[in-house]
Protein backbone atom coordinates (compact mmCIF):
# COMPACT_ATOMS: atom_id res chain seq x y z
CA UNK A 1 0.00 0.00 0.00
CA UNK A 2 1.35 3.43 -0.79
CA UNK A 3 0.72 6.60 0.98
CA UNK A 4 -0.02 8.33 -2.67
CA UNK A 5 -3.14 5.78 -3.39
CA UNK A 6 -4.78 6.00 0.33
CA UNK A 7 -2.79 8.27 2.94
CA UNK A 8 -5.43 7.57 5.85
CA UNK A 9 -5.05 3.67 5.56
CA UNK A 10 -1.11 4.28 5.34
CA UNK A 11 -0.92 6.21 8.39
CA UNK A 12 -3.65 4.78 10.11
CA UNK A 13 -2.22 0.45 9.22
CA UNK A 14 1.54 2.11 9.82
CA UNK A 15 0.84 3.97 13.13
CA UNK A 16 -0.95 1.12 14.59
CA UNK A 17 0.69 -1.82 13.82
CA UNK A 18 3.25 -0.70 16.77
CA UNK A 19 2.23 -1.97 20.17
CA UNK A 20 2.66 1.23 22.09
CA UNK A 21 0.70 3.03 19.91
CA UNK A 22 -2.03 0.58 19.99
CA UNK A 23 -1.53 0.55 23.86
CA UNK A 24 -1.78 4.26 24.17
CA UNK A 25 -4.86 4.71 21.73
CA UNK A 26 -6.85 2.07 24.15
CA UNK A 27 -5.69 4.15 27.30
CA UNK A 28 -6.57 7.32 26.21
CA UNK A 29 -9.87 6.78 24.15
CA UNK A 30 -11.01 3.74 25.45
CA UNK A 31 -9.97 3.82 28.89
CA UNK A 32 -12.48 1.53 30.76
CA UNK A 33 -12.12 -1.68 28.29
CA UNK A 34 -8.23 -0.63 28.62
CA UNK A 35 -8.73 -1.58 32.35
CA UNK A 36 -10.10 -4.92 31.66
CA UNK A 37 -6.58 -5.87 29.55
CA UNK A 38 -4.31 -7.95 31.46
CA UNK A 39 -0.49 -6.01 30.93
CA UNK A 40 1.63 -7.45 28.35
CA UNK A 41 -1.11 -10.13 26.95
CA UNK A 42 -1.65 -7.88 23.86
CA UNK A 43 -0.75 -9.09 20.36
CA UNK A 44 -0.84 -6.94 17.63
CA UNK A 45 -2.47 -9.32 14.85
CA UNK A 46 -2.86 -8.88 11.00
CA UNK A 47 -6.36 -7.33 9.96
CA UNK A 48 -5.59 -8.76 6.32
CA UNK A 49 -5.09 -12.85 7.53
CA UNK A 50 -8.25 -12.42 10.13
CA UNK A 51 -10.58 -11.39 7.13
CA UNK A 52 -11.64 -14.51 6.01
CA UNK A 53 -13.85 -14.64 9.23
CA UNK A 54 -14.65 -10.72 9.46
CA UNK A 55 -14.55 -10.53 5.40
CA UNK A 56 -17.49 -8.02 5.71
CA UNK A 57 -15.58 -5.21 8.13
CA UNK A 58 -12.83 -3.10 6.62
CA UNK A 59 -10.49 -3.72 9.50
CA UNK A 60 -7.25 -1.61 10.61
CA UNK A 61 -6.68 -2.63 13.70
CA UNK A 62 -6.69 -6.76 15.40
CA UNK A 63 -5.41 -6.89 18.85
CA UNK A 64 -5.32 -10.35 20.60
CA UNK A 65 -5.58 -9.92 24.38
CA UNK A 66 -6.45 -11.41 27.91
CA UNK A 67 -9.47 -9.56 29.87
CA UNK A 68 -9.83 -9.94 32.97
CA UNK A 69 -13.79 -10.97 34.12
CA UNK A 70 -15.54 -10.81 37.31
CA UNK A 71 -13.97 -14.13 38.86
CA UNK A 72 -10.48 -12.55 38.60
CA UNK A 73 -9.67 -15.14 36.08
CA UNK A 74 -8.82 -14.63 32.06
CA UNK A 75 -10.62 -14.96 28.90
CA UNK A 76 -8.95 -14.83 25.75
CA UNK A 77 -10.35 -11.95 23.50
CA UNK A 78 -9.54 -10.24 19.97
CA UNK A 79 -10.74 -6.65 19.28
CA UNK A 80 -11.46 -5.05 15.86
CA UNK A 81 -10.74 -1.65 15.59
CA UNK A 82 -11.98 -0.26 12.05
CA UNK A 83 -12.89 2.89 10.67
CA UNK A 84 -16.46 3.85 9.95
Amino acid sequence: MSIEKNPHDWVFKNVFSKFDNVSSFLSIFLPDLYKLIVPKSMKILNPKKQTKEYRKYFLDVGVECKIKTKNHSHKKAHLWLKKI
